[in-house]
């Protein structure tokens, strides 16, 4: 399918724009208001009012609040699924996506690999584990690979969703030195995957013992105080489990506000010395065994790294560094490195000396989770993930309620916090939808699963490896590759302007700017024509491996989208936009954005009886780059 040049889609860019600009009113009938507009019926009874066939009251009511329900507890769903849960109704969804069984990221990398070593040996013959060819590496970008085939064959969907938000409030980054080791990032990844519907105080407890973690915020190794050599404790994790993972900087009301003193200032939530006080809980892990990689894999031999010996038969120890080490299981605690004193915890807890040190950890993990800022803290995080970036107080207040009791007495039930964030009046209510405060951008890695979704992307292989490479370069997101400890953006930004003015934050648009908004534009000229979903090669990078790869399976491994019944319907702009709108945008298009868009497809269309498939995508790529779809509301 041919794509428009880049010339011609700029002009209609710029011609969309104009339109928009040039028509300053939201008033037309079925979706307008009916101020100054007198309708006259026979009835008017209950709820049928003649004024609502000009206010367009309860038009697609259940379609359109669906889909934007998906739009927020998803990475995309196509009409099928709106259809569905139109049905059986959004708490039954909820309830069905509790219900299903949690896999395992790991296991799905490991059997990813042995699916790359039957590629090997059909493409290099039986001997190739021990051919020069052979190569056993396993990286981040072989994580990643696992993480868009999972996502394109499972059906998890509410999980997949919430994984990744906590993956940007626990965060690793393949960045670092842990992007050398895919199977550690797939297992940490399993932490959050697996806990999702769980309880936060296991996922805090997991993550703090998690040797990717203890790589990436320094704790692996980290040992007590030695005066004779003048050093201390690694503080890096002891202060980002208080900043990022719990409390945040300064003390909180439930309803998220800060609380201030006498004086008008914040309250810090700690201080320097609770740094170095908890730096002393988190010493003295380290390493479990050797490299695991061989067992978990399955594999033996004399290639490498099976052909090592690490350590030449002497037990792993404290300080054995991550190359050598297992980096799937938990850390190890070793006592003689571990900080014996006692240690002062907020609230004046304090934790007895000479006790072991995973119960420090333990006790450590328990004073933070049960601090009264945990709740609004991380509740405000993930309702700005899923549904707006600025949410009422009382809307954090109502969640900060559910993250404290789900009902039974239970504190941190992830179920409780997660339909408390779903299905609050904030969140479903039309009434909220044009509140300034109301809507989030959408975050750059979702608008790319959306489309995929949303159209059924496939091939004829059932193979969706992928290196990610245009997420991460293009858009600045990608699974576990964030630029630092504090995610792809901050969850105060503020950009200059109408928001900072209004004193509202839009975090994801620390992520938008002049470079990665025409990337996106561009990208969107190319991914509206088909869903440019780069396969990798199960075979590596190898030139001549990779080439015959191409050569034998390049038009099985092609993507494709189910558009069909959109091409029916090509010939009617109205009708095609109507349900793109639904789709794509949660009935967010507005009159002037569609008036806009028909300007452009309008002269295709009427060519659509030969060939309708211009008119479509030209409509899916103006709706894709419409400010009215980018921004979830």
């Amino acid at each position: 399918m041919r794509k428009p040049p880049f010339f011609l889609s700029l002009l209609m860019l710029i011609c969309i724009c104009s339109a928009i600009c040039a028509q300053p009113h939201l008033d037309y009938l079925g979706a307008g208001h009916s101020i100054g507009v007198k309708v006259s019926s026979s009835s008017d009874e209950g709820e049928s009012n003649a004024a609502h066939t000009i206010d367009g009251w309860g038009m697609r009511y259940d379609e359109i609040g669906t889909s934007r329900f998906l739009g927020q507890a998803t990475f995309g769903a196509n009409m099928e699924e709106i259809e569905r849960v139109r049905e059986i109704g959004i708490s039954s969804w909820i309830n069905e996506e509790f219900e299903k069984p949690a896999g395992s990221y790991l296991d799905h990398l490991i059997s990813q690999v042995h699916t790359r070593l039957d590629w090997q040996e059909l493409y290099y013959g039986e001997d190739h584990i021990n051919s020069e060819e052979f190569e056993l590496g396993i990286y981040g970008g072989h994580f990643r690979q696992s993480w868009w085939d999972r996502f394109m064959t499972e059906d998890d969907y509410l999980r997949q969703r919430i994984a990744f938000c906590l993956s940007q409030i626990f965060v690793i980054s393949g960045s670092s030195e842990i992007g050398d080791y895919g199977l550690s990032m797939a297992s940490f990844y399993d932490i959050l995957y697996q806990n999702a519907f769980g309880n936060y105080r296991d996922i805090l407890h997991q993550v703090s013992l998690h040797p990717a973690m203890g790589s990436f915020l320094s704790h692996l190794n980290n040992s007590r105080a030695n005066p004779d050599l003048n050093t201390n404790p690694d503080e890096n994790y002891a202060r980002e489990i208080m900043q990022l993972f719990t409390i945040g900087l300064y003390e909180l009301e439930q309803n998220g506000i800060r609380k201030a003193d006498s004086n008008g200032a914040y309250i810090a939530t700690y201080d320097n010395n609770d740094v170095k006080e908890y730096a002393k809980i988190f010493t003295g892990l380290g390493p479990q065994d050797w490299d695991q990689s061989c067992a978990l894999l399955g594999l033996e031999g004399d290639f490498f790294p099976c052909n090592v010996n690490w350590g030449e038969g002497a037990a792993v120890s404290f300080g054995d560094e991550l190359y050598s080490i297992d980096r799937v299981h938990p850390m190890k605690m070793y006592n003689f490195y571990h900080e014996t004193s006692s240690k002062t915890l907020l609230g004046d807890e304090v934790i007895p000396p000479g006790q072991d040190g995973l119960l420090d950890i333990e006790m450590a993990v328990n004073n933070l989770f049960n601090h009264s800022n945990v709740g609004p803290f991380i509740g405000k995080r993930l309702i700005q993930f899923l549904v707006k970036s600025n949410p009422s107080p009382q809307y954090v207040e109502r969640v900060a309620a559910a993250f404290a009791d789900n009902g039974q007495g239970v504190r941190g039930d992830m179920k409780s916090v997660i339909r408390s964030i779903l299905l609050d009046t904030e969140a479903r209510d039309c009434e909220w939808i044009e509140h300034a405060s109301n809507g989030k951008l959408r975050e750059p890695l979702l608008r790319r699963t959306q489309l995929l979704k949303a159209f059924n992307a496939y091939n004829d292989m059932n193979f969706y490896w992928k290196d990610s490479w245009v997420e991460s370069e293009l858009l600045m997101q990608s699974p576990l590759d964030a630029p630092s400890v504090f995610n792809f953006y901050s969850p105060f930004h503020q950009p200059n302007g109408q928001i900072f003015d209004a004193g509202l934050v839009a975090p994801e648009f620390q992520i938008h700017n002049a470079i990665t908004s025409i990337r996106y534009v561009n990208l969107m000229g190319w991914c509206a024509w088909n869903p440019c979903y780069e396969v990798s090669s199960p075979l590596g990078y190898a030139e001549e491996a990779a080439e015959w790869f191409e050569d034998n399976y390049g038009e099985e491994k092609e993507m494709k989208y189910e558009l069909e019944d959109l091409y029916e319907i090509a010939t009617d702009a109205d009708l095609l936009l109507d349900r793109l709108n639904l789709l794509l945008a949660h009935g967010n298009l507005s009159q002037e954005t569609i008036d806009a868009i028909k300007i452009m497809i309008d002269p295709l269309s009427g060519y659509a009886d030969d060939n309708p498939e211009d008119a479509v995508h030209m409509a899916i790529y103006f709706v894709m780059i419409s400010p009215d779809y980018t921004i979830l509301k």
